[in-house]
Formats: C-alpha cells, sequence, structure tokens
C-alpha cells in the first residue's frame, strides 16, 4: 500500500470512528483539522504524508477521551495495521502525544 492508499484508508476509518461523536471531535472536526494542516504544512515545506497521518490521528488516544493516552494504544495499533514503516510511526505517534493543549503549561504573568 502507497503513502496515498495509507491515507485514504485512514481517513474511511477514523470518518467510520467519529462519525456519531457529540463531543465536537467528530469527522467535520477531523476534516477541518486535516485541511488546515495540510495548508500549513505546504507553506512549512513538510512532509505532508505525515502532517496528514498526525491530522486524521490527533484526537484517536487523546487524552479528553483516554485516560492512558501517553501509550498511543489504539494509533499505534493502527500505523501497523496499515504497515506505517516504524520511522514515520514514532514521528506520528509524537505528533499525536503531544498536540492536545490541556493547559498548565503556559505561565502566568
Amino acid at each position: 500500500m502507497n503513502r496515498h492508499q495509507i491515507i485514504i484508508k485512514t481517513s474511511k476509518l477514523v470518518r467510520q470512528m467519529c462519525e456519531k461523536d457529540t463531543t465536537g471531535h467528530d469527522w467535520w472536526h477531523i476534516h477541518r483539522v486535516v485541511k488546515n494542516a495540510i495548508t500549513i504544512g505546504k507553506k512549512e515545506k513538510a512532509d505532508l504524508f505525515i502532517v496528514q497521518m498526525a491530522a486524521l490521528l490527533h484526537d484517536l488516544d487523546d487524552w479528553k477521551f483516554n485516560k492512558s493516552f501517553l501509550l498511543q494504544k489504539k494509533t499505534s495499533r493502527l500505523l501497523k495495521k496499515l504497515k506505517v514503516d516504524e520511522q514515520t510511526s514514532r514521528l506520528i505517534l509524537n505528533i499525536t502525544t503531544h498536540i492536545s493543549f490541556k493547559g498548565g503549561l503556559i505561565k502566568q504573568s
């Protein structure tokens, strides 16, 4: 499976998983995040495969929905199932682990 096919398959899987979400993290939220990420990724000359995959998967193990979010179990399993190479998987997992804003890191003046 090539990178384009992986993106398409991931999009379908994520859409199925979150199409009934009522928390504001539904498919259309994911879709907007992906579109914005691609726009920024192009300007920054980033690897658009990694950008799209991280954007698609950013809520899969999010701390708001999963107490063991740092383990990235769902995301990791999906990347293995899709046969994404180890180095690329590590980059995507690093992004999805650290993308969510939880507060506490901003220093108040």
